[in-house]
């Protein structure tokens, strides 16, 4: 009972979609090679959510080159945070589900749906 009433209260806690996806409350990058950016379009990878019953990121492991942008589009019961379930790293995070982040260095940046748990990995090149 206890995981429900706080699985119940995280979702609660993301509030409704915003319609602004630069809205600078929702996006958290405290790493150098990952930076909050506007969401202005075909630039960016789209990550989403797919399934009603068995939620994953599509697509589950972007690839893209430094200094391409990721737009997750996931909506409000999808917040997205760095690292795995058991290890999360803080070094990003979009709290609303809507928002871009730039990543700016090679290398592998694992994500989560912080409510859900479900994985993901951006890959770098």
């Amino acid at each position: 009972m206890k995981r429900f009433a706080l699985i119940f209260a995280m979702a609660a806690a993301c509030g409704g979609s915003s319609s602004n996806p630069d809205a600078p409350a929702s996006i958290d990058a405290k790493v150098s090679s990952v930076k909050s950016v506007a969401c202005t379009g075909s630039e960016a990878v789209t990550v989403t959510v797919v399934g009603s019953t068995q939620f994953a990121f599509s697509p589950m492991n972007p690839s893209i080159t430094a200094g391409q942008a990721i737009h997750f589009n996931t909506t409000s019961f999808h917040p997205v945070k760095s690292g795995t379930p058991s290890a999360p790293t803080n070094d990003f995070e979009v709290a609303n589900g809507d928002g871009c982040l730039m990543f700016t260095q090679a290398g592998s940046f694992p994500f989560f749906c912080e409510v859900h748990l479900f994985p993901g990995t951006v890959t770098v090149n």
